[in-house]
């Protein structure tokens, strides 16, 4: 964890880090979003921020304790205190209105000449300037923080209210300083590199007795560039001084070493530095090698003296210089040596609870073997003490020690070899220990060893193996209540299929059906309520769903839920409503063409599936007599649009011909007016004339509509223009020879039917044609050989068979 600041610029590449300015150690840092305003953040130890806060004070110097951070420029300084906003994240809970307003921030931003009034002090010329006395350095603990300036004035602040304490005179100008954990010395370095020692006590003493100023030690060290206190010893301080490090007890220095890292922490006698410059020469691959550890003398004479002598030596030693770190390390040397009466000893002096506790379990056992094993097991050689007790022939205690500490595969060897009738109970245990830690694959291992299905169920669910689920279900036996687990996760997913035959397997028919109205599998459901007797129940809910999804105008999906139940008549009502509807709103013919073949291919199949073609709805009779005729009308009104765009008059004007039986399905008024537009560019005037005169029937809705038409008409066709009587356009029949009218699509004479190209909406005449399987329509052999679906219903024409026109005689022969 760390407090740093840095610029945060506009542009620059994702990968990159901006600028760091400064580092400290503690769990937060700054970032600027533009000129004169910057940002504090406060992480956890995943790296994920908690809180933050904006300020315009310029992060020059900074420090930070448990509750504040304190960030200052050269005169403006800002306290947040960030414990009140992550004391919801810390606890668990978020804070309510009213446990807001019952928390004190503290935080708060000033400049510090209007903080404090200075006030003549002794030894210092009164005629300095107080705006050009910048801040030089700050530090702070859990009680104060220093705040030091360049002309030496030191003022100390109490927390949290920062009242302003005292206002002192240092006897240099402060590069660092560092207040110790008891808050009673100050280590300050000033900025020749000369570290000296202020003692706050006596400080506080004199100003009792009004007098001004600190009291200096006796002590200065040269060179110094960094110093550390430790953070449970008021007394140990580390300082780098050149190329080594030294530790200072009170005023005595130990023995120096070599050492050019930064110091990090320094806790329980060990301090931690950090080789920041061998890290800058290669900052994207740090490593444990940068770290440096180091342990102070007396922690080092005391493990000489545990190795050499006898523990009562090692005991008066301790004494002489107590601390924590060093009755742990005679109480685990006494645990080493089974003296137990030193090692509990040593836990009361170091107040560790759970150690004397500890000392008297293992004083109580009556064995030494047991006693060395639990002491193994306290410096955690599980191994070794689970040897210890398989050579004493203590199996029970050996497994014992294994199911507490989870050690499943040392476990599972000493089963195998010794009690195998508990092999079950200990693959349920080494599975379980894995599920806790969602460990799913492993976990479901060890519960296919213990067959225990349920749990492999559920492994499998989380997995998302649902094919290996699904074999699972098929090797239960029926009426397992394991099978209702399975269909419900089944149906979780929408695996409609399996839930039903999970459902099914256990006896749920209810339940079955249920999942199949709710995934919409409808045609699944009406087989269940035809094999469960439920039919009535499954209609039911078929035509509430409908009713809902018409209210709400949703016709995509009531036309798909009636397709899936093959109500295929219903579902062709529905697509027939839902054209009429898009009619209205004017959508392209492409788009209406597609929604009424659709509804052909539902006439279709309930045609090919129904038992009776009656059906009670009266508006359907048409429609299901002449299934096609709405999709032919629109698909021929392509057609015509297409020929033209292709500058192919001739076939758009022969397509046109066909368009004046579907009057009951286009707009009148468009339809002439594309006949009349194809037969001019075809110069086909006589039906261009033919055109325009029934449009002159139509009666329009605006009166300047038809007086338009009309001079359309004269200023397209001419008033010298005299046509001649008007015939529709005939053709020769092939087989007899005798003319009949193109638009009739059959000679009166021999009863020779003609069909329509799909194609080019042109008549067939001795041409080889394709019927399609689906719409039965014709499409000519020489267009079929370049397509590979039919180009009114797209179905495939890969199969479909070459046929001519036949006359009524050819017919009858070709049936016999």
């Amino acid at each position: 964890m760390c407090l740093y600041t840095h610029e945060w610029k506009c542009t620059f590449p994702l990968i990159s880090f901006p600028h760091i300015l400064d580092l400290y150690l503690d769990d937060c840092y700054f970032q600027g979003t533009e000129p004169g305003q910057f940002i504090l953040s406060i992480c956890n130890a995943f790296g994920q921020c908690v809180a933050t806060r904006s300020t315009n004070v310029e992060p020059q110097f900074m420090t930070m304790n448990k509750e504040f951070v304190f960030v200052s420029s050269d005169s403006m300084v800002c306290s947040w205190n960030y414990r009140s906003s992550i004391e919801p994240y810390l606890s668990g809970k978020l804070l309510t209105s009213d446990s807001k307003s019952a928390v004190t921030d503290y935080s708060q931003t000033f400049h510090l000449d209007n903080h404090v009034r200075l006030a003549p002090i002794q030894g210092k010329d009164n005629a300095t300037k107080q705006n050009v006395d910048q801040i030089s350095c700050v530090c702070s603990s859990e009680v104060y923080v220093m705040i030091g300036r360049d002309s030496g004035i030191l003022h100390r602040f109490i927390l949290p209210d920062l009242k302003l304490e005292s206002t002192d005179l240092l006897q240099c100008r402060p590069q660092a300083m560092e207040l110790n954990c008891t808050c009673t010395r100050l280590a300050v370095i000033d900025m020749d590199g000369i570290l000296k020692f202020y003692d706050l006590k006596a400080s506080t003493k004199r100003k009792s007795e009004s007098e001004s100023g600190l009291t200096c030690l006796n002590f200065e060290r040269k060179d110094v560039w960094n110093m550390k206190w430790a953070d449970d010893n008021s007394e140990l301080l580390a300082v780098m001084e050149k190329s080594r490090m030294y530790i200072i007890r009170g005023t005595e220095l130990e023995e120096p070493v070599s050492c050019t890292a930064y110091l990090c922490t320094f806790h329980a006698l060990q301090i931690l530095a950090i080789q920041l410059d061998e890290i800058m020469q290669q900052p994207e691959f740090p490593g444990k090698q940068h770290l440096f550890f180091y342990e102070t003398k007396s922690l080092r004479d005391t493990h000489q003296i545990i190795e050499a002598a006898q523990l009562h030596d090692a005991f008066l030693y301790i004494e002489e210089h107590s601390h924590p770190k060093l009755w742990i390390a005679l109480a685990e040397a006494a645990l080493q040596k089974l003296d137990l009466s030193i090692a509990e000893r040593a836990f009361v002096k170091c107040k560790n609870y759970f150690g004397i506790q500890f000392s008297k379990k293992v004083h109580s056992l009556k064995d030494a073997y047991e006693q060395k094993a639990e002491v193994c097991t306290y410096f955690k050689r599980f191994d070794e003490a689970e040897r210890l007790l398989l050579q004493n022939k203590r199996v029970d205690l050996a497994m014992n020690l294994d199911i507490k500490f989870g050690r499943w595969a040392a476990l599972e060897r000493l089963v195998i070899s010794n009690v195998e009738d508990e092999l079950q109970l200990t693959y349920d245990s080494m599975g379980k220990f894995f599920l806790d830690r969602q460990n799913w694959k492993e976990a479901k291992k060890f519960y296919e060893r213990s067959k225990n299905y349920a749990c492999i169920a559920y492994c499998l669910q989380k997995l998302g193996d649902w094919k290996t689920l699904d074999g699972l279900m098929k090797s239960l036996k029926k009426g397992d209540p394991l099978l209702l687990y399975m269909a419900n996760q089944f149906w979780s997913v929408g695996m409609c299929k399996e839930a039903v035959a999970a459902f099914t397997k256990h006896g749920s028919t209810m339940e079955s059906i249920e999942c199949c109205l709710d995934l919409n599998m409808w045609k699944m459901a009406y087989e269940l309520g035809q094999k469960y007797d439920q039919e009535s129940f499954v209609n039911d809910s078929f035509n509430q769903y409908i009713e809902y999804l018409l209210k709400i105008g949703n016709y995509t999906l009531a036309i798909e839920a009636s397709e899936a139940a093959q109500q295929n008549i219903l579902a062709a009502k529905l697509l027939k409503a839902f054209a009429d509807k898009l009619r209205d709103k004017q959508v392209s013919s492409q788009i209406l063409k597609q929604v009424y073949v659709l509804m052909a291919l539902n006439i279709g199949k309930w045609k090919t599936s129904a038992r009776s073609l009656k059906v009670n709805d009266s508006s359907m009779e048409s429609v299901i007599e002449r299934p096609w005729h709405y999709a032919e009308a629109y698909h021929l009104w392509a057609c015509v649009h297409q020929h033209l765009y292709m500058n192919d008059f001739e076939d758009a004007f022969r397509a046109s011909i066909f368009l004046s039986e579907y009057e009951d399905i286009l707009d009148v008024h468009k339809l002439y007016s594309l006949q009349a537009v194809a037969s001019y560019y075809a110069k086909k005037m006589d039906y261009c004339i033919s055109a325009f005169k029934k449009l002159e029937e139509i009666n329009f809705s605006q009166i300047n509509t038809k007086e338009n038409m009309m001079s359309l008409a004269k200023l397209v066709v001419g008033d010298s223009f005299q046509p001649k009587p008007f015939k529709d356009m005939e053709a020769i029949c092939k087989e007899c020879k005798s003319y009949f009218q193109v638009k009739d699509k059959k000679c009166p004479t021999c009863d020779t039917e003609y069909f329509v190209c799909v194609g080019s909406s042109c008549l067939i005449l001795d041409e080889e044609f394709v019927t399609c399987d689906t719409c039965y329509h014709a499409l000519r052999w020489k267009l079929a050989m370049n397509l590979h679906h039919c180009p009114l219903c797209h179905a495939d024409l890969k199969n479909c068979k070459v046929s001519k026109p036949m006359s009524k005689f050819q017919r009858r022969k070709s049936l016999r």
